[in-house]
């Protein structure tokens, strides 16, 4: 094995271990996966990508066949062919000295989307809204999360090497791609594509994700949407990029890798991916959180 590869593979996994480590503040929505693609926290690793640069609000155009869905506050529109049902549930808190630290959170609402259009993908499908302010009193390490969140709304045409995300996941965000600003009925957020693992990983369709994080205008409740999308463009899954691929050589090239399929990312139109990023953008725009 080169050596010089292998020590860039050694340092690469040790700290990104080492930060997840420290980072870790609320409950994940899925469980580690043990091989490649498990998600972790946003704000605070500093991945191996280019800085991209986040979009302001465009006009979004509903798609045309809607569903209204309404649940304890929460109220919105769903496009018809994104899922055959929502369910929605309020989470129980959960805290106290015997807790894992990753597991403490508030008491929150999600919504699932049921028959989703990707079935065969890591991450669940939902939309989670926290209490911000007990969120914070739970576990005060959110509140840099909401910090940043703020910050790039504040500006978010600068470029940011890592864009903020909650809940905080054990592993490091890899690319966001396709950035934009999207203002909901009665708050404001960004979305973008994106991707995380414990290792140098190929960024994959089974492993991709849209997500929307942001603040109601009033600051009470956070809002994060997780839906996986895909592109014909990239593999269906990690082992179908590896095939035949020596890992070592990869892991030894994956900050130009990251940085070409960034690139390549943000050049494809939004509307070819699965679901249409328009489309969940005008879901967003609907969207009203009480």
């Amino acid at each position: 094995m080169n050596r010089a590869r292998f020590a860039f593979l050694l340092v690469f996994i040790v700290l990104l271990t080492f930060t997840l480590a420290c980072s870790l503040v609320a409950r994940p929505t899925a469980p580690p996966r043990p091989d490649d693609a498990t998600v972790g926290p946003a704000s605070t690793v500093e991945p191996p990508m280019p800085t991209a640069t986040a979009l302001p609000p465009t006009a979004v155009v509903p798609p045309a066949n809607t569903t209204p869905f309404h649940y304890n506050g929460i109220e919105f529109d769903y496009p018809n062919a994104l899922a055959g049902s929502l369910e929605a549930q309020t989470v129980a808190e959960i805290s106290g000295g015997d807790v894992a630290p990753w597991e403490i959170g508030p008491e929150y609402r999600q919504v699932a989307f049921q028959g989703y259009v990707l079935p065969d993908t890591f991450h669940v499908p939902q939309m989670l809204v926290y209490p911000v302010e007990r969120f914070i009193e739970l576990n005060p390490a959110v509140g840099d999360v909401v910090d940043d969140l703020r910050a790039v709304l504040a500006n978010p045409a600068a470029a940011y090497e890592s864009l903020p995300l909650l809940p905080p996941w054990n592993a490091a965000q890899l690319i966001h791609v396709q950035v934009q600003a999207i203002q909901f009925k009665n708050g404001s957020g960004i979305r973008y594509l994106t991707q995380y693992a414990q290792s140098a990983s190929p960024i994959n369709n089974r492993d991709l994700f849209y997500t929307f994080q942001g603040l109601t205008n009033d600051g009470q409740y956070y809002i994060s949407l997780v839906l996986p999308v895909s592109h014909p463009s990239l593999p269906a899954t990690f082992e179908e990029f590896m095939a035949g691929t020596d890992y070592n050589a990869f892991a030894g090239e994956y900050v130009s890798y990251l940085s070409q399929v960034t690139m390549d990312l943000n050049a494809l139109a939004p509307e070819s991916f699965t679901p249409s990023l328009p489309d969940l953008d005008a879901m967003l725009a609907t969207l009203s959180v009480r």
